[in-house]
């Protein structure tokens, strides 16, 4: 059976930006083959001087995108972003974050035919874009590797009181995602 079900349709895009210039131009690049497809696009830029605004604004132009501007703080953006999204789903691309658009169809995929509420994904860093730095794990990736998971799964029963518990006494609640992303 072909499965022709268009999963960005329940998914609001959400890009937070501040002073990205000439990343936001690869960015936009890297999802261009699927930005037509996410039911909303929302962009929230913490009044960038370089002339990332103007760039969004003009890339995006042929998209029904709310672009706008606010003062600066990245989670507090994620926050003012999401409560603005209107689609049962919140994909937040960090600039940066280049995605693989097969894993992210096949995430977002697995999301939704599974109903959840959240999907945590582990960040994935190409070290070619970035000689010479040295990438220490993320909790995230700890957590998957006590747990041997290995392939998307829902969390539930016991198995969700273990990662709870390993969250809270392992991690001590530190954030289980990671990103370059910065404003």
């Amino acid at each position: 059976m072909i499965d022709n079900h268009n999963y960005f349709s329940d998914i609001t895009l959400l890009i937070p930006t501040y002073n990205c210039g000439n990343e936001i131009k690869k960015h936009l690049k890297s999802l261009r083959p699927i930005l037509g497809r996410f039911g909303q696009i929302i962009i929230v830029d913490s009044y960038s001087d370089d002339g990332t605004y103007e760039i969004i604004r003009k890339r995006l132009l042929k998209y029904d995108a709310l672009i706008y501007q606010r003062e600066r703080g990245l989670y507090q953006s994620w926050n003012d972003a999401i409560y603005k999204a209107n689609k049962k789903y919140c994909y937040i691309s960090t600039i940066g974050d280049l995605p693989n658009i097969n894993k992210i169809e096949a995430f977002f995929k697995k999301i939704i035919d599974s109903d959840v509420d959240v999907g945590i994904s582990p960040p994935s860093v190409i070290k070619r874009r970035y000689p010479g730095m040295i990438f220490n794990k993320w909790p995230i990736h700890h957590l998957l590797s006590t747990f041997n998971i290995t392939e998307p799964i829902i969390l539930e029963g016991s198995v969700l009181k273990d990662i709870n518990s390993y969250i809270i006494f392992s991690t001590f609640a530190s954030s289980l995602s990671g990103s370059f992303a910065s404003n």
